[in-house]
């Protein structure tokens, strides 16, 4: 009988009984050779990844990675776009940290794959493909980028289902090779796929960032690929690990956090993360997530009090969490994380944009678009304005707001306690 919560003593869910011979798919989260861990991934590649990670790595049979930067093979001659947020841009030669830990698998659609143009996402996908990866989230037009990548996994057929909502999503003219938020076609194209007797996986990067819960319309859109076939949803862009949920018998992961991406920001839960193991069983699915904690030196597992401390805090925002108004609760706290008076002095992020458009600074009209196109940015402004204009601005329970202030915090412990 499948469960219908996850294990939190294991963090495991459906996992196959010991012995059984049951093929499995690792899935890892951002990778990008910048900041701290740009020289290292560069000049040493393969350095980064502890041997507890390279023996998840070893054991897998397919192992998918989302690549969170542009490959180029001359970076200094290009010019990135106009954007909100750090273009990344890495050397071409970069790729050879993803060989070495043997991934198979690189998923394009992401907020940084389109950091230099349709040019700049023709040449990452040529540069990983040229060393042996197969691809998904960009193809050679838009009907081409949201079709799923087909697999045969141990006796399998599995379809990847990679979109992506980041500051260019709403934009898929501009970039017409990249997949995003175009929800009703990403749901025919699970259906699509699941009609045709695949286990299909959907793989969303997506939804605000740093809050220990999706927002009311992630929480909506990741449940709702589980309603148009997906057997399970794995998500990340967050940049914090967050809780999973069992929605109508398939498991949806809203966030793994970091992989080998180092954030640049202090924060405990930025620098935390977990791989999933996903088993593919007959008629269904199981999961395993493997904690670890990113350091300027690499991916370290956890282990023992510090990775039950890890799933005992995914677990907390995980079932009763997740129910639709608790999300919505959580999303309300997070707003009220922030006093009135910084929701009237820049909250929203518009004092600053205003004046570089007024300075007839191009970002300031890129930081402009991406609030009002972006679902992340869009609904997080006018929802905590819309609170302050009506006086319900601080009526969260103090407990959540914590919370959230914890999650979202800058306090960085040596230990995990």
């Amino acid at each position: 009988m499948i469960p219908a919560t996850v294990d939190w003593n294991t963090g495991a869910w459906n996992e196959p009984p010991a012995g059984a011979d049951a093929p499995s798919i690792l899935f890892c989260a951002d990778w990008a050779p910048v900041r701290a861990l740009e020289q290292p991934i560069v000049e040493r590649p393969g350095s980064l990844y502890s041997a507890g990670v390279r023996a998840e790595l070893e054991r897998s049979d397919l192992r998918v990675v989302n690549v969170e930067t542009t490959l180029l093979r001359n970076p200094e001659a290009r010019r990135p776009i106009v954007k909100e947020g750090p273009p990344f841009g890495s050397p071409a030669r970069a790729v050879e940290d993803l060989l070495s830990a043997e991934f198979d698998v690189g998923l394009l659609a992401n907020n940084h794959t389109g950091d230099y143009g349709p040019e700049g996402i023709r040449e990452t996908r040529t540069v990983l493909e040229e060393a042996g990866l197969r691809t998904t989230g960009t193809g050679t037009d838009q009907e081409d980028a949201y079709e799923a990548l087909v697999l045969e996994v141990g006796g399998h057929s599995v379809a990847l289902v990679n979109f992506h909502e980041g500051e260019e999503g709403a934009h898929t003219e501009r970039n017409p090779a990249l997949a995003g938020w175009d929800l009703p076609r990403v749901y025919a194209e699970v259906a699509r796929q699941k009609a045709a007797g695949r286990t299909v996986i959907a793989v969303p990067h997506a939804d605000r960032e740093f809050f220990p819960v999706p927002a009311p319309y992630g929480h909506a859109a990741y449940r709702g690929l589980v309603e148009a076939g997906a057997d399970a949803v794995i998500g990340h862009h967050p940049h914090v690990p967050r809780g999973v949920e069992i929605h109508k018998g398939a498991p949806v992961i809203y966030s793994q956090g970091n992989f080998l991406f180092w954030s640049g920001q202090r924060g405990l839960f930025r620098r935390l993360g977990f791989m999933v193991r996903l088993y593919l069983r007959e008629r269904s699915v199981g999961f395993r997530l493997l904690p670890y904690r990113i350091r300027p030196d690499g991916l370290v597992l956890l282990e023992g009090r510090e990775r039950q401390w890890l799933l005992e805090q995914l677990q907390s925002v995980s079932g009763e969490a997740l129910r639709p108004d608790s999300v919505r609760a959580y999303w309300r706290a997070a707003m009220d994380a922030f006093s009135r008076e910084e929701w009237l002095r820049d909250a929203t992020g518009m004092e600053f944009t205003f004046k570089q458009m007024q300075a007839g600074e191009p970002l300031g009209i890129a930081r402009l678009r991406t609030r009002l196109c972006c679902p992340a940015h869009y609904n997080f402004m006018t929802e905590g304005i819309t609170r302050v204009l009506e006086g319900t601005h601080g009526d969260s329970p103090p407990e959540l707001v914590e919370r959230v202030r914890r999650w979202t915090g800058p306090d960085e412990p040596e230990t995990l306690a």
